[in-house]
This record gives structure tokens, C-alpha cells and sequence, in this order.
């Protein structure tokens, strides 16, 4: 008989299929085709050379004809109990095969029951795209064959009584309801070396839930591209507007119950379930982040984009599972690192992707077991000298969005004050003392540091005690003024300073200080910091800040101006860095457009290993714009450009390159 032919010369066959192979296969469907459906079509039979695109064409004219055709037969399989058994149309069959993704068809193999998982789960497509509906032949009561159209849930339905009974309880784990609680059971197991990635895979490749894991980002990818559709649409109140709606929200839903790191694996796997080599290769290069979760490379290198990523708070923990969830987004999504951390750590925009990253952080010297935050300082040489000293003599510091100005602010404050240098920090609160009649001034640093007494809560703080008799355990609240509210209980009694965060740099940001629910007005902010990084006049060279970290940590300043110089210098020493001044405009063209002949902002920098990539050399930099751990490969050229036009606009015509050597 014709129907239990085809579906043993279906499955027999399927998992044998080559492109040759398969335009003989479909060639075969289509004669019985025509006897099937009675139809007299007028085109012939392709043969085996004939183009590939006409034979699609031509099976997508026919494909809509024949569901034209059969609009009238629809058929509900459920209320008809004389049918015993149901198969899909070979011409239908015909067309998954035809459209579907070549990777999922590998899958079957000999197995009839994944053949419906895929169909259940939304991997298989037909000429119309996805499949909602079914081209089924069947033996009537009269045991005449007939043709009909059903829904896919109601096929799968009448199959899922009769054969394949696990892939309906599979079916179940995958649907919205129950599938985070089946995510969170499933253990995704990142491969370590090529031995182990090879058992993964064919594990993978042999799990019964196989199918309805790649439903996940095969739903997200639906949703995107019904999202792209429906802008395009007049109305509302279309079918159409309904069915790409749904998809939409199945998008919506899925992309909330699933983690990031399984979004990113699961597309990795089901991208390549059909080439090992492919899956394999996203986990067994040579990257920064497995070098760090081995303990081969210090964590910091690695930790604080991971906090970022996970959105985990900075006096927790990272845990390997934490690590290697990270490392398996960072390797699956590497645009990610384009944008994570940039809201709260304001820096040069968009930062390099997790590959690049990755390549420049195994090649790079400086010690970057902090956060900082260029966005949120006003010189960008306070920036660079913190990242300096702090490479030269590392310390803990508070790596939070709100602490991490304060830690650099107090850096560079510190190290002026002991120099005795305070026209590089001139900050200062004053109030007038009635008594002695003057103004009394004290230095500060802004923000709150606990650790520092020259921390501006801890200044005002004093102030306040002398100012209106506070008991001397009196401490100082920082806030934003939309944060301070003195009808609450506790803000009714204390020092409170506020500010506004939209009228706010690190340095100016006018303050209002209230204690016991009254605004103090005596106290006055002055100085706004002024200094050189590199000198630009003799006068100038005893108190520019390379001299007085030469100075203060022991270093010489060592003069590299060419390329051979800077390769030799860092290779000399792991610990030896670079740091320089040139022109943001030959930097980053990108991002700095010139305007005149000699326009030159000033941008402190600092460049810290070198790689070779495609025959040219590229230096591993950080300018003080930049995300401390968002290191950049710039061109030597650029570089040197760079260097070039900020000599021109110094009196001295001082080279600014130097390597930082103790």
C-alpha cells in the first residue's frame, strides 16, 4: 500500500541525504505527488542539474496552489474515529525538506520520534515559513486514500497517542510555564580541552531534550524578525498582526526566563549542532577568561566585568560557576562588552568587543585590581596618574560607581599634599570664624572616603562640631538631594550634604549641608585643581605630575621614541609600562574630528604590551577616556602622529613618551 511505503521509505532513507541525493529524492515526490493530490500540473520534473533556485520557485508556485486547494478540506483528526492512521503528505514532506535548516535534518537519523520533536518544537519549516499547518494523507472508512489539511497541534496530538509518548512530556518541560524550573535542572557543562568538547557534543547531539532547548533560540530569533514585521504593518486588526504579535510576546516571555549565559550557549549549540568543530572552536581558544578561571592570569582581570555582567554586588564573591557562566557569554555574545558597565562607569563609548579585549588583556602589564571611572572625573591627568601609582603600589579601594571618583581624587590629592604642591590641589572648605575673627580654610577631598581624613564628610563634619557644639561622634551623610528627605525619621537628626547629580562634575558640584534639619550656609567650597602632567615650561617641571610620581615613587622617566624602543622597553620587564600625552584627534580619528590644521586636545595615555595581528604591530593602550579594563589595540602610526602634533603646540616642543622604569 502507498501510505506505509512512505513512511518506511521516509525513514529509511532521510539520514542519507546529500544535496545530489536530495534533488533525486524530491524528484521522486513530486511523480507521486501528482498522483496523490490528482493534480495536472504543468510543469515537468527537475532534473538532477537543474538550477537549484528555479527548482524552489517552482515548488513555492505549487507548494501555495495545493494549500489553495485543500483550503476546503480541512480535516479534525480528533472527531473522526474511523481514521487508524495518519502520515504527512510525501509532497509536503517534500518541502520540509526542502526549507528546513539542513543542521536539524541531520538529526533524525533513524529516528521517527525526533522527526516530531522537531515539527513540536518549531525547527522544521515549509514553503510558507513556519509550520502552524499540516498536509496529511490518510486511509478513509472506505479505505480510500485522501488528502487534508490539519493544524500541527492536532497531528502531533493524534501521533502523540499512538507512538513517540516521552516527546509529549518533553513537550510539557518546554512550554512557558514549566521551562526556567527545566533550565535550571539542566547542567551546561562548558568543555575544558578537545577530548572532553567531543564527549559534550555527542551528549548533546543524543539528549532527548535536544529539541526543545534550540526551540529557545529559535523562539527569540521568530520574535526579532516578527518584531521587524510588524512596524511594517497599516493594521492592527490583521490575522497577520495577531500571529507576528504572539511571536513577539513568546519572545518577550523566553528571553525572560532564560539566563543570558544559556541564551549564549544554547545558540553556540544549536548554530553548530551539526559541526562539532564549529562548537568547539568557541571554547578551545586561546582566551583571557579561561586562562583566568585556571589561575593562570590574576582574577581582577576578569572579575569586575563579570560583577557588571551579573549584576552582583562588589562585596560578593565571584564563585568558578559565576567565572565560567561569564566566560561562556563573553565567548557566545562578544559584543556585550561593547556596552556592559557603561551606565554606571562612564568611559569612551562603545568600548572594544570580548574578543579583542580578551587578546589585549593577554599581552598587558598593568595591574588593574580596581574600577575607576574617567566619565566622572574633570582632568583626565588626575585619571592617569591614579592608574600610574596605582600599577607602581597597588591598594584596596572602593570599586563601586559611587566610591570609585573618591579613590581617584584621593590618589592624586595625596599625592600632591605630601609633595607640598597645593596649587595642583587648591581645594578647600572655609567658614568664618567669629570669634578670631577670619576665615578658617581646610583642604578636602570630594566624596566620602572612610579611610581619609581629609574625606570632605569628614571635613565638614569638623566644621559643623565647631560651628554649632555637635558631639564629637558626629558624622557627615552624602546624598543626592532627590535621596534627602527630612521627614523620615532618620534624616530628622545628623549632618547631611546634598547635592544635585544633574549640576554635578566630581569637582564642582555645588553642596547644601543640613544639620538637624537646618542648611547651614557659612561654609564656602573653593580651588578648582590645576596641574600638568608633563612639564611645558622649566618653570613648570618640578611640580608637573610625572616628576612628582618620579619623585615620590622612585622611578625614572625614560625617553622611547620609536617603535623598536617601546617593544624593547616592555619586553624588558613585565612590569614596565608606558605612559605619554598626545593629540585625542590622531588618537581617535573616530571620535575627535579636526577642524583646524592644529587642533590638539590633550589626552594622557597609557600603553602597557604590543601584539602582532596581521602582519602589523599594534600597541595595547588605555588613554584616560578609556575603561581601565577595556584596553584597545591602537596602530604604532597613530601613536606616533599623536605624539608628533602635541610636541608642536609646546613651547619646549617636549617629546611626551616615556617609560615608567624603577
Amino acid at each position: 500500500m502507498l501510505l506505509p511505503f512512505w513512511q518506511n521509505r521516509f525513514y529509511n532513507i532521510l539520514h542519507f541525504i546529500k544535496p545530489a541525493l536530495l534533488i533525486c529524492l524530491i524528484s521522486l515526490l513530486s511523480e507521486v505527488h501528482c498522483q496523490t493530490l490528482k493534480l495536472k500540473p504543468n510543469e515537468t520534473v527537475l532534473g538532477v542539474f537543474e538550477s537549484l533556485d528555479n527548482l524552489l520557485l517552482m515548488h513555492k508556485s505549487r507548494f501555495a496552489k495545493i494549500t489553495s486547494l485543500l483550503k476546503e478540506k480541512t480535516k479534525d483528526l480528533t472527531q473522526d474515529q474511523s481514521i487508524k492512521e495518519v502520515i504527512i503528505d510525501p509532497y509536503f514532506m517534500r518541502s520540509i525538506l526542502l526549507y528546513s535548516d539542513q543542521r536539524y535534518l541531520d538529526l533524525i537519523e533513524h529516528d521517527e520520534c525526533q522527526f516530531y520533536s522537531l515539527l513540536d518544537s518549531n525547527l522544521l519549516k515549509a514553503a510558507g515559513g513556519p509550520i502552524t499547518k499540516v498536509i496529511v494523507a490518510f486511509m478513509n472508512a472506505d479505505s480510500n486514500e485522501q488528502v487534508a489539511i490539519v493544524s500541527k497541534q492536532d497531528f502531533l496530538k493524534f501521533i502523540y497517542t499512538r507512538k513517540c509518548f516521552k516527546n509529549r512530556e518533553i513537550s510539557l518541560l518546554f512550554n512557558l510555564k514549566n521551562i526556567k524550573e527545566t533550565i535550571e535542572a539542566i547542567d551546561f557543562v562548558i568543555p575544558e580541552d578537545t577530548l572532553s568538547c567531543k564527549k559534550i557534543f555527542n551528549r548533546w547531539r543524543n539528549n532527548p531534550y535536544l529539541t526543545g532547548l534550540c526551540k529557545i533560540p529559535e523562539t527569540i530569533r521568530f520574535g526579532k524578525t516578527a518584531l521587524k514585521k510588524i512596524l511594517k504593518l497599516e493594521s492592527t486588526r490583521s490575522k497577520l498582526y495577531r500571529y507576528l504579535d504572539l511571536q513577539v510576546r513568546n519572545k518577550t516571555e523566553m528571553e525572560k526566563l532564560i539566563p543570558p549565559s544559556v541564551k549564549a550557549y544554547l545558540g553556540n549549540l544549536c548554530n553548530n549542532i551539526d559541526n562539532e568543530k564549529k562548537f568547539c572552536e568557541k571554547y578551545l581558544i586561546d582566551d583571557i577568561w579561561k586562562k583566568v578561571i585556571d589561575s593562570n592570569y590574576p582574577k581582577y582581570l576578569m572579575k569586575f566585568k563579570c560583577r557588571d555582567l551579573l549584576k552582583k554586588n562588589h562585596s560578593k564573591k565571584l564563585t568558578q560557576k559565576d567565572l565560567r557562566r561569564c566566560r561562556s557569554i563573553f565567548m557566545n555574545k562578544p559584543n556585550i562588552c561593547k556596552t556592559i558597565g557603561a551606565k554606571d562607569r562612564l568611559a569612551l563609548f562603545p568600548r572594544p568587543d570580548c574578543n579583542e579585549i580578551s587578546e589585549a588583556l593577554i599581552n598587558a602589564q598593568l595591574v588593574t585590581d580596581y574600577h575607576d571611572c574617567p566619565g566622572s572625573i574633570d582632568n583626565e591627568g588626575i585619571t592617569n596618574s591614579h592608574r600610574v601609582i596605582m600599577h607602581l603600589k597597588p591598594r584596596a579601594t572602593d570599586n563601586t560607581p559611587k566610591g570609585c571618583a573618591t579613590e581617584v581624587n584621593f590618589t592624586f590629592a595625596t599625592l600632591n599634599i605630601n609633595f607640598k604642591n597645593n596649587k595642583a590641589w587648591p581645594l578647600k572648605i572655609c567658614y568664618y570664624h567669629q570669634a578670631n575673627d577670619e576665615t578658617l580654610c581646610f583642604p578636602y577631598i570630594p566624596g566620602h572616603n572612610p579611610k581619609s581624613k581629609l574625606s570632605e564628610t569628614w571635613v565638614v563634619a569638623n566644621i559643623v562640631k565647631k560651628l554649632k557644639a555637635a558631639p564629637d561622634s558626629l558624622k557627615c551623610h552624602f546624598m543626592r538631594d532627590s535621596e534627602y528627605n527630612p521627614q523620615r525619621l532618620n534624616h530628622k537628626h545628623g549632618c547631611f550634604i546634598t547635592f544635585n547629580k544633574f549640576d554635578c562634575t566630581n569637582i564642582h558640584c555645588p553642596k547644601k549641608i543640613y544639620y538637624n534639619q537646618l542648611q547651614i550656609k557659612a561654609l564656602k567650597y573653593s580651588g578648582i585643581p590645576t596641574s600638568t602632567y608633563f612639564h611645558h615650561t622649566i618653570k613648570a617641571q618640578r611640580n608637573s605630575t610625572a616628576n612628582i610620581m618620579s619623585k615620590t615613587y622612585n622611578f625614572s622617566n625614560k625617553i622611547v621614541r620609536n617603535l623598536p624602543a617601546i617593544l624593547r622597553f616592555l619586553d624588558q620587564d613585565k612590569k614596565h609600562v608606558i605612559h605619554g600625552m598626545g593629540c585625542a584627534e590622531d588618537i581617535y580619528p573616530q571620535y575627535f574630528k579636526k577642524t583646524l590644521i592644529n587642533d590638539c586636545t590633550s589626552l594622557p595615555f597609557i600603553i602597557d604590551g604590543h601584539m602582532k595581528k596581521d602582519g602589523n604591530t599594534y600597541l595595547i593602550t588605555r588613554t584616560a577616556l578609556d575603561d581601565i579594563h577595556s584596553p584597545r589595540f591602537i596602530d604604532w602610526h597613530l601613536i606616533f602622529a599623536a605624539v608628533s602634533a602635541h610636541t608642536v603646540i609646546q613651547p619646549l616642543k617636549t617629546w611626551t613618551l616615556y617609560g615608567i622604569k624603577k
